[in-house]
């Protein structure tokens, strides 16, 4: 009886232990993985916020394109329009690398977010196997002590009776028996209440994990509200992209027609060069069919040459002029988009670089600490764990010694114990007494320095102020004398400056009215201009439209030809899906043929061989045959012999040569 219940307590410790450690590296493993994860969240959340702060484009507002815009407005308007397509590539490459790199990073985070659910579950499903575990044998080990009680209530009543039957000389034998069953039941007791204890700390264990686990199950939803919350980021970022593209490939159809129109002026200034060499020939070809018109009217003719000629050469030189601008600011711009292309790329080269080199290096310093806790709990768990066993064989030890003890040295204990707590709580209640004054005569002595101190800082601050005052009334009476004397100088500066005035506004009219003659003049040639400039305009409305119109005939085609094209991929898909479904029987429909092919060759290699037996057979047949017909001539032979024996023999006689020929 004494060595069962310690066997089993003690592979439940044992058990219990064993579990205790898988548990704890488990919920380390996970809460290393909480760690990283949170890591790792911080981190993507940091990097995508930079990088919509960085990748932000500033929308713009549209420029109008005036009815009347000259030249070099429509200049401007395309190099604008440039630098933003420049831009907007820049921002779509940068745009791209980062949706890709995101969409890494969410892979990789459901990927984990995915393990460590299915770890969770795991974990779930063995910590309620173990509860189910320890329940039964707990309610196991309460009914082998229902049973153990009930054995010893059955020997407490045999012993009455035996006390009753027997004599004082089998008592003390009795009250031996008596008092092991009492330190059993003890034992037993003690044994009991130690395992209630340890059964209410697994269930309180059990408690922290399920707590764990509710926080694990909220991590894992608030990592996926995260994943949601980054794909929905990269649907936006997708969308922005492709706003991005049409308004990038209308800026690209704009500045295409812009260039047309550059080089439809460039081929007028072509058409006007030309049309110049041509005058010029026609007026050499003049002047040499008409002699008698220029010596008639030589002064007029070189007037009207020279005339020309300069307006010509003026033409031409503002052309060049304008040729050399266009070109040399389409290199500039070229230059200037190739530099800002390579710039925009080595920035965005290095903060990833940095970027990444400050992720890795934080990642292998938290990697490291999380190491060193891990090393650091493995090692306090198994010092925890040693010192647990060395308790416990402390405790068997003493446990062994105590039961040698009486009830006596028990009783006189807790009367020492009563004692001993009834002098503490007065030693206790003296000590905060004494405290209890200490404090109140500290609290006094420091009032009473501090309202010393406040009335000393307040004599000291009263003849500060005193001071401070008489100072004040000085300072205020030179500071207005010196007032004084420098509104006196004021007023005369501000007699002279009147004076000067006056003399300006004279000399500003005269300026005004020779302005306002310049100006009417001005007038009149900017609105000579502006109805050169008109026509010049509905003609460029009319292309515009006229563009516009085949636009829209051309986007319309588009998105029938979008959608033909979209529903013969969709059909195309169902063929090809139909076509797999065939290659698939097809690749069946062989397999079963090259079967039958197979067995078809072993059937003809049979069928040969049968026929070259049935030949081989035949032949013989055809031999027996000539044998058995030679065999038959030769018996007809012989009875024509047996028949006409006595003739041949006389023929013999006769003629002994012919048998031998008839025989040969």
């Amino acid at each position: 009886k004494k060595e069962k219940p310690s066997d089993i307590e003690n592979d439940l410790i044992a058990g219990l232990k064993k579990k205790v450690r898988a548990k704890e590296e488990e919920t380390a493993g996970l809460q290393t993985k909480i760690v990283q994860l949170e890591v790792e969240n911080s981190r993507v959340n940091r990097e995508f916020k930079k990088l919509k702060d960085a990748l932000n484009y500033k929308k713009r507002a549209p420029r109008a394109v005036r009815e009347t815009a000259t030249r070099g407005e429509l200049k401007d308007i395309i190099r604008d329009l440039e630098d933003e397509i420049s831009e907007l590539h820049v921002t779509l490459r940068s745009r791209e690398v980062t949706q890709e790199g995101m969409a890494e990073e969410v892979e990789t985070a459901k990927k984990t977010l995915e393990e460590a659910q299915l770890k969770a579950k795991q974990q779930e499903t063995k910590l309620t196997s173990e509860l189910e575990c320890l329940k039964q044998k707990m309610e196991k080990q309460q009914a082998e002590l229902q049973k153990e009680r009930k054995k010893a209530d059955a020997l407490k009543k045999q012993l009455e009776t035996m006390m009753k039957g027997s004599g004082s000389s089998a008592a003390a034998d009795v009250i031996e028996k008596v008092a092991s069953l009492q330190l059993i039941e003890e034992s037993a007791a003690k044994k009991q209440k130690e395992l209630e204890e340890k059964l209410a700390q697994e269930q309180n264990k059990h408690k922290e994990l399920e707590q764990r686990m509710g926080v694990m199950s909220k991590l894992n939803e608030s990592l996926a509200a995260s994943v949601k919350m980054l794909e929905a980021k990269g649907k936006e970022l997708e969308e922005e992209v492709q706003q991005r593209k049409k308004a990038l490939q209308s800026a690209e159809t704009q500045a295409k027609l812009l260039k047309g129109k550059l080089e439809s002026t460039e081929s007028g200034y072509t058409q006007l060069k030309k049309e110049c060499s041509q005058l010029r020939a026609d007026l050499q070809e003049a002047k040499s069919q008409d002699p008698s018109a220029s010596a008639a009217s030589p002064a007029q003719a070189g007037v009207t040459w020279t005339k020309e000629r300069e307006e010509l050469r003026r033409r031409l030189e503002e052309m060049r002029q304008t040729l050399d601008v266009m070109t040399r600011k389409e290199v500039e711009k070229e230059k200037q988009f190739q530099e800002k292309e390579n710039r925009l790329k080595q920035e965005h080269q290095k903060n990833l670089e940095k970027k990444l080199k400050e992720v890795r290096e934080f990642l292998q310093a938290e990697i490291k600490t999380l190491q060193e806790e891990h090393t650091s709990m493995k090692n306090r768990l198994n010092e925890t764990i040693d010192k647990f066993e060395k308790k416990e064989h402390e405790l068997k030890a003493v446990s062994d010694k105590l039961r040698q003890l009486s009830n006596s040295q028990r009783r006189e204990k807790e009367d020492w114990h009563l004692k001993i707590e009834d002098l503490e709580e007065k030693l206790r209640a003296e000590l905060r007494k004494r405290e209890r004054m200490e404090r109140e005569h500290e609290l006094e002595s420091k009032s009473k320095a501090e309202d010393v101190l406040v009335a000393q800082n307040r004599v000291v601050q009263l003849e500060r102020e005193h001071r401070r005052l008489v100072t004040r009334l000085q300072e205020m009476e030179q500071e207005s004398a010196d007032h004084r004397k420098q509104m006196e100088k004021d007023a005369a500066k501000e007699r002279e400056e009147y004076d000067d005035l006056t003399t300006r506004y004279e000399l500003l009219e005269e300026e005004f009215l020779s302005m306002k003659n310049n100006l009417t003049l001005e007038k009149d040639q900017l609105d000579a201009a502006l109805k050169q400039l008109r026509k010049e305009h509905e003609r460029i409305s009319t292309e515009l439209r006229s563009v516009k119109e085949t636009l829209n005939g051309r986007q319309e085609l588009y998105t029938r030809e979008k959608t033909e094209f979209q529903n013969l991929v969709r059909e195309l898909e169902a063929r090809v899906t139909r076509l797999k479904d065939i290659e698939a029987e097809r690749n069946r429909m062989r397999s079963n043929l090259n079967e039958r092919d197979a067995i078809i060759a072993e059937l003809k290699k049979t069928d040969k061989c049968f026929r070259e037996e049935k030949e081989k057979l035949r032949r013989k047949n055809e031999e027996l045959m000539k044998r058995v017909a030679e065999l038959e001539r030769s018996e007809r032979h012989l009875r024509t012999l047996t028949v006409g024996g006595t003739k041949t023999e006389q023929q013999q006689q006769n003629q002994p040569n012919q048998p031998n020929q008839q025989l040969n």
